[in-house]
């Protein structure tokens, strides 16, 4: 019976391990396939976040590569475009900004804009809401003045960057160009009136002349001769300058041929010198050793260049050691620069401005067209005149002619 009884026990307890084993092995099946789902989502879990993380990268390089684009633009633009943070701190200042307000970005990025530039401030920096308005801006380098359009703007776009943006446009060639379109229509206004009054008035001149000339040659010497002559002369100053104003209002015909320069030059300088002889004024000549070669009408040019130097000539009559330079020169592109330049009184800004006005004249015996038929003149070679002065430092005036033409 106790044999019985322990074999029994022995099957009952080998049975229980094997239902023991059992479980175990079922429990580590289990195990193992819910490790392979979890690696298999791992897996899945790993390739979507690569997947993700290559478009983020994609997205991240496209962004850059857009940033760069962008920078370049902003870089690349003439107009000036300057980004300030909510207290105006400057944290973007394209080279056009720099150009254009003379200061290098180095210089302006990290500090207050306001400070730097208070003109443009039309507010605080949380303000700004698209005010337009010009400035007339100095450049502290070069003393130059511009006239400059300039735009605030906040940061466009739905972000939490609060600040903004100015943008900056330079209006001073397109005003000059105004100022010159206006010019010309004026020149060309005037012109018209000019010819009809000589005209009108050299018909009556002519009889006044000739009455005038009867009366000298039968009048005795005494005051109503004298004032005859002076009715004379007078006749023939107006003359003059019904001459000026037909000359004036027409536009130059050109007999455009190649200008040998050389023997022009020296025959220009030697007839001037020629009628300086007996006064106390020097012609200086630098002429180069090589001619620039240009093509056009050389009797205007020669006209243009006479009426120049006999200004200088006159700036400098008062003085006893009067000197006028006469020089010639080849500058950029094969233009050629022509120089002429006084120790004289000089003039100031005001009077530059309005030199080359018709009618302005600082003589009395001048009749204010000598320089605008210069200029007339030397624009249609398609050349530029400036004048430089200061009052007690003489006179410079430059013409530059384009080479060929």
């Amino acid at each position: 019976m106790g044999r019985i009884e322990q074999s029994k026990d022995t099957g009952k307890s080998l049975e229980e391990f094997v239902s023991s084993v059992d479980a175990f092995q079922e429990t580590i099946g289990r195990l193992t396939r819910r490790y392979e789902d979890l690696e298999a989502r791992y897996l899945e879990i790993n390739r979507q976040l690569e997947s993700t993380n290559r478009r983020l990268q994609a997205a991240v390089e496209k962004n850059r590569r857009f940033g760069e684009y962008l920078d370049c633009i902003l870089r690349g633009i003439d107009v000036g475009v300057v980004a300030v943070d909510e207290h105006g701190t400057v944290r973007f200042f394209n080279p056009a900004a720099e150009k254009l307000l003379g200061r290098p970005a180095t210089e302006v990025i990290g500090s207050s804009f306001a400070e730097l530039f208070p003109k443009f401030i039309n507010g605080p920096p949380d303000t700004v809401r698209g005010n337009v308005r010009e400035i007339a801006h100095a450049l502290e380098t070069t003393g130059e003045t511009r006239l400059l359009h300039v735009g605030d703007f906040p940061i466009p776009g739905d972000h939490d960057m609060p600040g903004g943006i100015y943008v900056i446009n330079d209006l001073t060639a397109a005003r000059k160009m105004e100022e010159e379109l206006s010019r010309l229509k004026t020149l060309a206004a005037l012109g018209e009136m000019s010819a009809t009054l000589a005209h009108e008035i050299r018909n009556p001149l002519t009889g006044i002349a000739g009455y005038s000339g009867l009366l000298i040659r039968d009048l005795e010497e005494g005051p109503q001769r004298k004032w005859a002559e002076q009715i004379e002369e007078g006749v023939h100053r107006l003359d003059r300058l019904i001459m000026h104003m037909l000359e004036f209002a027409r536009a130059p015909q050109l007999d455009r041929r190649p200008i040998h320069w050389q023997s022009l030059g020296q025959e220009i300088a030697n007839g001037f010198e020629d009628g300086i002889l007996k006064k106390k004024i020097t012609l200086v000549r630098k002429f180069p050793d090589r001619w620039p070669e240009t093509v056009g009408d050389a009797s205007l040019l020669r006209q243009a260049l006479l009426n120049l130097l006999q200004n200088a000539q006159q700036a400098v009559a008062k003085k006893s050691d009067g000197e006028i330079r006469f020089k010639i020169s080849g500058g950029g592109n094969g233009e050629m620069v022509l120089e002429i330049s006084d120790n004289g009184p000089g003039m100031d800004d005001q009077i530059q401005k309005k030199l080359f006005q018709p009618f302005f004249t600082t003589r009395e015996q001048g009749t204010g067209l000598g320089l605008a038929i210069v200029r007339k003149i030397v624009e249609a070679h398609g050349g530029t005149i400036s004048v430089h002065s200061q009052p007690g430092r003489g006179s410079r005036f430059t013409i530059r002619l384009p080479g060929g033409g």
